[in-house]
């Protein structure tokens, strides 16, 4: 069996979705569908706003190595999302934390994100 952490997996990279619920977002209430209400309250939507800012800037730069079980330099999707949210506070007490079970990645901080 080859070896994972010999291949080449590519950089890491994020994904907006488009549409009028997400890109630049003014009212909540036009959130509440995808975000609890006790998630970001009335600041909901510029956090939303800060995110897809931070994703773009991401972006536009060459990202950085990806590894589905990262180690040494590499990052992936749980390494993203730990980041974001990170990023507008919703992690530790009153957000999330750890998440449940086996997690690699998460607690990485992505640079450039």
């Amino acid at each position: 069996m080859k070896n994972p952490f010999s291949k080449k997996w590519g950089n890491l990279y994020g994904y907006i979705e488009s549409g009028p619920n997400y890109q630049g977002a003014t009212n909540p209430a036009d959130l509440s569908q995808f975000f609890a209400s006790d998630v970001g309250g009335q600041n909901v939507c510029s956090e939303v706003d800060a995110l897809i800012v931070s994703v773009e800037g991401y972006q536009a730069t060459a990202g950085v190595p990806y590894m589905p079980i990262p180690r040494n330099g590499f990052y992936n999707s749980n390494s993203f999302t730990f980041t974001l949210l990170n990023q507008i506070g919703l992690l530790g007490p009153g957000g999330f934390s750890q998440p449940p079970g086996w997690n690699p990645g998460w607690g990485k901080s992505v640079p450039g994100l």
